[in-house]
C-alpha cells in the first residue's frame, strides 16, 4: 500500500543522492588542487614527522622519569599523610598525547602535572 510506496520514493531518492555524492567526489578526486594538496601534504609530513617524534620520545621520557620518582615516594610511605607532597598537594602526572606525533596543538600549553588538595574535615585541635 501507500507504506511500500513510500519506502520506495525514499529508497531511490537516497539511491540518488548516494549516486551524485559519489559522482561529485570522484570528479574532485581528478582536480590540480586535490593532487597538489595532496603531495603538499605527504611532503610536509615526511619533514616534520621526525621532528614531532624525537619530542613525543624526550617528554615521554620526562613522564616516565616523573611516574618513577613519585613511585618511589609513595613506596616508602607507610602513612598516607607521610607521602611526600608539593606544598600539601598530591601530584599526578599526566602522559604526553601519542597524536602529538603529528600535531603539537595544544600539547606545550597544557600542564603536565596536576595537583590533587587534601582537605581534612577533623576539626583542628583545641
Amino acid at each position: 500500500g501507500v507504506h511500500e510506496i513510500r519506502r520506495t520514493i525514499r529508497n531511490k531518492g537516497n539511491n540518488i543522492i548516494c549516486k551524485i555524492a559519489k559522482k561529485d567526489f570522484l570528479l574532485n578526486l581528478m582536480t590540480f588542487k586535490f593532487t597538489v594538496g595532496t603531495i603538499l601534504c605527504v611532503v610536509l609530513m615526511s619533514v616534520f614527522m621526525p621532528v614531532l617524534v624525537n619530542d613525543y620520545q624526550l617528554r615521554l621520557q620526562e613522564y616516565n622519569e616523573n611516574v618513577t620518582d613519585t613511585q618511589a615516594d609513595l613506596r616508602t610511605a607507610k602513612v598516607y599523610m607521610n607521602i611526600n607532597m608539593v606544598g600539601g598537594r598530591y601530584m599526578v602526572h599526566r602522559p604526553p598525547s601519542i597524536l602529538s606525533v603529528f600535531s603539537k596543538g595544544v600539547e606545550n600549553q597544557l600542564s603536565k602535572f596536576g595537583l590533587i588538595v587534601y582537605v581534612s574535615s577533623k576539626p583542628a585541635l583545641p
